[in-house]
């Protein structure tokens, strides 16, 4: 099959989440099964076309993720017109693909749900009452970085209306975890049935299988934004109540700061705040390039994700490849990433008690965390493998 990716993300150039790592191990898991396959993407700065890892991609100059549907129109179309595609795939979010389905309708269009803008929005609290005068601080502190205030107290129902139109019109409807396909059917009226449930690959490399499950290490590390959806906040308890236990350890974030609503600041200046007298155990890191991450994980004893709501989490994907221990949350896809067989604790992301006693029992018990790390980095060969997970898509298309 001829089959496109579009999507806004895609690394190196616009590597901003988990849509990225999954449009790139998805790409080359259906090349590597036969398939012709192209990626359109944005880039923060250039137009180019070339071929990654055997896949040809297409960025074009874009930093407006609303604006990159349109943008990306021209280079699809030209493309399409020179050997038409049998598939395109594009994720629900901001409706990536929309007008290429509106062009080219004939063409198979599946939809991959990663996190809707709506369910985004609701675990962020983007949309809580905002004073006058944190409105204020928002747009006066944008302005004195030279950057367009993000006005996040206003909803997106514009986005929010083209993400559940281009979904619905979708022939095939891909999730990856059990929970959004339940959420995102009773939301937005659609048949369960039209929701297939196809975890997302992971293919990792020799950085991450080259990695001893052992680890001399003391520092606990956490991997992405710094939301609170994401649970960030729920650390200003755990941290205490573990280092009280095990004052050698350290806490390790790794990603990138985000403003917190309405609390009128940063994830990382609430936890420097909060945990002022433990500063000399916490280490931020931000920016980190994906090849740099499995030496992160080689110098972690185990991880921890409390997210209130998770997807499908590439973090928690690349912890297991790292043969590391996760302590995950049991809302959303790390149950099913985690649970069987058990590759991990699952704990209440409300419980900061319950997160921290998870911790210390791994901390305490090295051959129990080893064995969880070891069961962990099998699930990932097992279950997320290009054999077993490209046969389920194929299968799919062929049915369409």
């Amino acid at each position: 099959m001829r089959i496109a990716l579009v999507s806004y993300e895609y690394p190196p150039d616009t590597a901003v989440g988990g849509i990225a790592t999954y449009t790139r191990q998805w790409a080359k898991l259906l090349s590597s099964r036969g398939h012709d396959v192209e990626v359109f993407c944005a880039s923060t700065s250039r137009a180019v076309s070339e071929e990654v890892d055997g896949v040809v991609v297409h960025r074009v100059p874009e930093t407006d993720r609303i604006r990159f549907k349109e943008t990306i129109l021209p280079v699809f179309t030209v493309r399409h017109q020179w050997k038409k595609f049998d598939v395109v795939e594009s994720p629900e979010f901001n409706a990536d693909g929309k007008l290429i389905k509106e062009t080219y309708p004939e063409i198979k269009l599946v939809v991959k749900l990663h996190t809707p803008s709506f369910l985004m929005d609701e675990l962020n609290e983007a949309n809580a009452p905002v004073s006058f005068l944190q409105k204020l601080r928002v747009i006066t502190g944008a302005y004195r970085r030279f950057q367009k205030p993000s006005k996040y107290w206003k909803k997106n129902e514009a986005v929010y209306k083209d993400e559940r139109i281009f979904t619905a019109a979708a022939d095939y409807i891909t999730s990856p975890s059990l929970s959004l396909r339940t959420i995102v059917a009773r939301k937005w009226k659609l048949p369960l049935s039209k929701i297939a449930h196809l975890p997302n690959p992971y293919i990792p490399d020799s950085g991450y299988l080259s990695i001893l499950p052992s680890s001399a290490s003391t520092a606990i590390t956490y991997l992405g934004r710094l939301e609170k959806r994401k649970g960030i906040l729920i650390f200003r308890e755990v941290i205490p109540a573990v280092l009280e236990k095990h004052p050698e350890a350290k806490f390790r974030f790794i990603g990138s700061d985000s403003f917190i609503q309405p609390l009128g600041c940063t994830g990382k200046q609430i936890l420097q705040k909060k945990l002022a007298e433990y500063n000399d155990r916490l280490e931020f890191i931000e920016h980190v390039p994906l090849e740099k991450i499995p030496g992160y994980l080689a110098e972690s004893v185990l991880c921890v994700y409390p997210s209130l709501w998770e997807n499908f989490p590439t973090v928690c994907l690349e912890a297991m490849s790292a043969a590391r221990a996760v302590v995950g949350s049991k809302n959303g896809g790390m149950e099913d990433m985690l649970a069987d067989p058990k590759a991990g604790i699952l704990t209440d992301p409300a419980n900061a008690s319950e997160i921290a006693a998870a911790i210390c029992y791994l901390l305490e018990n090295p051959e129990i965390r080893y064995g969880l790390g070891a069961q962990a980095r099998r699930n990932v060969l097992e279950k997320y493998n290009a054999a077993a997970l490209g046969a389920v898509f194929e299968k799919m298309i062929n049915n369409v």
